[in-house]
């Protein structure tokens, strides 16, 4: 790798072709559902590290309610073939170009602990993103390898955050709910700021639910510190997908991947994940050439433990949702309805995006989501949530920290560090490992599994919230959160 190094000036003629040749260039990388980046030109501009790439992306927007943006977030090759975190300098970013013929005005901030950006677009906007970004790094020493990593994510937005289900149908279900006298049904529970203290049990006034082995210990308090969702996040927009999975194990040691794998492994070969489902199952990996291969990228990836997930989280400089935080992504400010699912509807009858029979998520009727629209109808056809968030209900099980049990309520919001044990566990400290975790939404599942439940359910319904047993299942999957300020 040759190095170069640039004056004040050099961002305005980056692009000439001559200079591109004069350093080493990633070859495209297709990230999550449709975001890429095709290329990351490292340079030295005044003694500072910095990365150029292109990025894109489709059915990009911002509007009224909320935006959607990419998390990137970088590796580099360290001398064990393992990668490790590339962190962020605090200053020096900036995109440089939007090669579109009509612009986002692209905004690009990095998180204040220097894990990585966003890149989001900065005002009214619907459409694709192509712009080239420059991205500074706290390295000082030349450095081999640098690689991108990128998630689509939403924006969602600070505000108050009702619970529960309006009637008493869902409390079977373990449905929260505003204790009344007696402990009965007493209405929904808004939380109101995220700072609050929320007393849970059947005294009048306190959140409560029914207590149960798989939905929690109906005891509180829920301190102040636990992500509540009325504070502003970032989400995935899509539950993690197998390529994005793939390219995490490909970056571990191998002692780390092996642990984080779902594959049998014999001898020096590894099956095909799920192998008895056939190469058409979207869980189809490969172990090919010492690497893993997913042959179905973009689907989403099943069979997630709690603790890969974590791992996952941890490595990304991410964090693991709250199930408080689930409703607030489905709900928004919109006013609860009866058996209300995430998408503002009480059916499921225009409902066109399911799974075929090999597990394949699919849109009716030759839709794109940039069709997508806030009328009930659309966000009902393409399953979308009320901040256009996808899936959340009816394509996997997603795992989420629960208010159940003291380990849940424990959890702070503390970001992972980009580093993993050396086991390919995630260390990040106050992270509920063994307990106070479960299921919210719902998805894809065997007939004969022992959970013979629905494959869509309610925003309220939580009856596996507080599962507390981390094991990998087929139809087991999630997402990831970044706190936003």
């Amino acid at each position: 790798m040759k190095w170069i190094d640039a004056g004040p000036d050099f961002l305005r003629w980056i692009f000439l072709p001559a200079l591109i040749l004069l350093s080493s260039c990633l070859p495209c990388q297709t990230m999550a559902a449709g975001l890429q980046a095709d290329e990351a030109t490292l340079y030295r501009n005044e003694g500072q590290l910095c990365a150029l790439l292109t990025l894109s992306w489709k059915h990009a927007w911002r509007n009224e309610r909320n935006h959607d943006g990419a998390w990137l977030f970088f590796k580099t090759k360290s001398p064990e073939g393992s990668y490790r975190h590339a962190w962020l300098a605090s200053k020096g970013h900036q995109v440089v170009d939007e090669l579109v013929e009509w612009p986002a005005s692209l905004t690009m901030e990095v998180s204040e602990d220097g894990a990585g950006a966003l890149v989001f677009p900065g005002k009214e906007f619907r459409g694709e993103v192509n712009a080239t970004v420059n991205v500074c790094l706290q390295e000082r020493q030349p450095i081999e390898n640098l690689q991108v990593y990128g998630l689509e994510m939403v924006f969602i937005p600070g505000g108050p955050n009702k619970l529960g289900n309006p009637g008493s149908v869902a409390l079977s279900a373990g449905a929260f709910y505003l204790a009344g006298s007696n402990s009965n049904y007493g209405g929904l529970f808004e939380l109101t700021h995220e700072d609050q203290e929320i007393p849970v049990g059947p005294s009048a006034g306190a959140l409560y639910y029914s207590p149960a082995a798989s939905t929690g210990d109906g005891k509180g308090p829920i301190p102040a510190s636990f992500p509540k969702g009325v504070a502003p996040f970032w989400i995935m927009k899509y539950e993690l997908a197998v390529g994005q999975y793939v390219d995490f194990l490909n970056a571990l040691s191998p002692d780390q991947a092996r642990n984080r794998s779902p594959i049998e492994t014999s001898g020096a070969q590894e099956a095909p994940y799920f192998s008895h489902l056939g190469e058409k199952s979207r869980e189809s990996i490969r172990f090919s050439g010492g690497r893993r291969v997913a042959l179905y990228p973009e689907q989403p990836c099943g069979f997630l433990g709690w603790k890969d997930l974590l791992a996952y989280a941890d490595w990304a400089g991410l964090r693991p949702m709250t199930e408080l935080e689930y409703t607030k992504t489905c709900r928004g400010t919109r006013e609860p309805i009866a058996g209300g699912y995430p998408w503002g509807a009480a059916t499921r009858i225009y409902l066109q995006r399911g799974l075929d029979e090999n597990g394949f998520l699919y849109n009716g009727r030759f839709l794109f989501e940039g069709q997508l629209d806030h009328h009930i109808r659309s966000l009902s056809i393409f399953g979308a949530s009320y901040y256009w968030v996808m899936d959340l209900s009816g394509s996997l099980w997603e795992w989420a920290v629960s208010i159940g049990h003291p380990e849940g309520r424990a959890f702070t919001g503390q970001h992972g560090d980009g580093q993993l044990a050396h086991t390919g566990e995630a260390n990040t400290s106050g992270w509920p490992m063994d307990n106070g975790f479960g299921f919210r939404g719902s998805g894809y599942y065997l007939q004969d599994d022992p959970l013979k439940i629905r494959t869509y359910t309610p925003i309220a319904e939580r009856p596996f919230a507080c599962l507390n047993d981390g094991r990998r299942r087929r139809w087991a999957g999630g997402r990831l959160v970044r706190s936003w300020q």
